[in-house]
């Protein structure tokens, strides 16, 4: 191995094939040493980390709650839920009494009738909605109607060219309803049977 030294005029040259500088002839001043190895406080080793800086340990399962869903994808309706203090009954119409299918297609079934003006026909739209029946009238077959003020149900001639009856007579004008009443609307007949009444009316769980 070739053994470097430098002469006082900075020529370097190897002293096992030259006592003096070939270039001045000047003795050797310094012999050059190889560079000691790099300290691991040079670059070959990371630094040990310092107080606080040691990263979380990853999440157990169970640990955390779930992250939020990312903006902009909304919350399935299935995963809502709804506050009781919000729920307002104002929103709502509260059942006042039912149609009882006895016979053709709507037999067995309960439709709800409701305050105000009940729409029958076919269509999806109706308040109480005959679909099984192609011989009710998509809109507006017929119309019963709850009088909250006076708890009165009256039955009104609908807007199609179809009838309806009440106790085998046609209705072709306001027509009273009582329990028991026996509707006929396309190839079904119903029971009447009304909730509020003389004895009962929803004004006065309003009031209290």
């Amino acid at each position: 191995m070739a053994k470097q030294v430098q002469c006082p005029n900075g020529h370097f040259y190897d002293l096992r094939k030259f006592q003096v500088c070939p270039f001045c002839g000047a003795p050797a001043m310094t012999a050059m040493q190889p560079p000691p190895p790099p300290s691991p406080q040079q670059g070959m080793y990371p630094p040990p980390p310092q107080p606080g800086m040691y990263p979380p340990p990853p999440p157990q399962p169970g640990m955390y709650p779930p992250p939020p869903p990312p903006m902009g994808q909304g919350i399935n309706a299935d995963q809502r839920t709804v506050s009781l203090s919000s729920f307002d009954e104002t929103n709502t119409q509260p059942v006042v009494g039912w149609l009882v299918g006895v016979s053709g297609p709507s037999k067995g079934r309960t439709y709800a009738i409701r305050e105000n003006k009940n729409f029958i026909g076919r269509s999806a739209n109706m308040d109480i909605v005959l679909a099984d029946d192609n011989s009710v009238s998509r809109e507006k077959h017929a119309v019963i109607v709850y009088v909250p003020r006076q708890r009165a149900f009256i039955a009104q001639p609908g807007d199609s060219r179809e009838l309806y009856y009440i106790n085998d007579k046609v209705v072709l004008d306001n027509t009273g309803l009582k329990e028991n009443d026996v509707l006929e609307i396309g190839r079904s007949r119903f029971f009447f049977l009304p909730l509020c009444g003389e004895s009962f009316g929803w004004d006065e769980i309003r009031a209290q």
